[in-house]
C-alpha cells in the first residue's frame, strides 16, 4: 500500500483511518525516545505503506503548522504569574519535537522549572504510567504528596497523578 503523505485524512475511510490512529498511537508511546516523524514512519511500515514524499519535511511543516494553532486558555498566563512563586512542571505525553514546538510557540518555558515529554529521551513513559509524574516531582524537588496536578483528562492526567500519590483537579478544557 502506498501512501501519498501530501492527502488529507478526508482521503481515508473511517477503518484506514482508525487503524493508522491506534497504530500511531502505540509508537506515540512506546517505551523509547519518539519524534513525529519515527512514529509515522514506524506507523507505515507495521502498516506496510511506502512513503510518496518527504515524510522529513512534511513532518516538519506538521510541526510548524500544529505550532501556531496553539492557543493558551483564558487567564492561562494571569494564573500561571498568580501562581509564579511555587515550583511548576509540565507534563505532556507526545512525540518530543511536537510537543516542545507547541511549548516553545506559547512562550511557556520560562513558567516552568522542569518540562516533561513523554518522547523525550530520558523520560519514555506516557500518563498514565504513574513515573512520569513521579519524574516531574524529582526533578521538582517535591514530594508528590505536596504536589497538585492540573489536567484536563481525568484518564490520564487525574487518575495517573493520584497513582503517583500526588493531589490532582481536573480541569476540562
Amino acid at each position: 500500500m502506498h501512501l501519498n503523505l501530501q492527502l488529507g485524512l478526508k482521503d481515508f475511510s473511517p477503518a484506514t483511518l482508525q487503524k493508522l490512529s491506534t497504530t500511531f498511537r502505540s509508537f506515540e508511546y512506546a517505551p523509547e525516545p519518539v519524534t513525529l516523524e519515527s512514529a509515522t514512519l514506524k506507523t507505515m511500515a507495521a502498516l506496510e505503506m511506502t512513503p510518496n514524499g518527504n515524510v522529513t519535511d512534511i513532518c516538519q511543516a506538521f510541526i510548524r503548522d500544529y505550532a501556531a494553532q496553539m492557543r493558551l486558555l483564558p487567564n492561562a498566563l494571569e494564573m500561571l504569574k498568580y501562581f509564579g512563586h511555587l515550583p511548576k512542571a509540565i507534563i505532556t505525553n507526545g512525540p518530543s519535537d511536537v510537543q516542545r514546538a507547541a511549548i516553545n510557540a506559547l512562550k511557556l518555558e520560562h513558567h516552568f522549572q522542569t518540562i516533561v515529554v513523554s518522547g523525550d529521551a530520558d523520560v519514555c513513559i506516557a500518563k498514565p504510567n504513574p513515573r512520569i509524574f513521579q519524574i516531574a516531582c524529582e526533578r521538582l524537588g517535591v514530594e508528590p504528596r505536596d504536589t497538585l496536578m492540573i489536567g484536563d483528562r481525568l484518564d490520564l492526567d487525574v487518575e495517573g497523578a493520584i497513582a503517583a500519590g500526588l493531589q490532582a483537579s481536573h480541569k476540562p478544557e
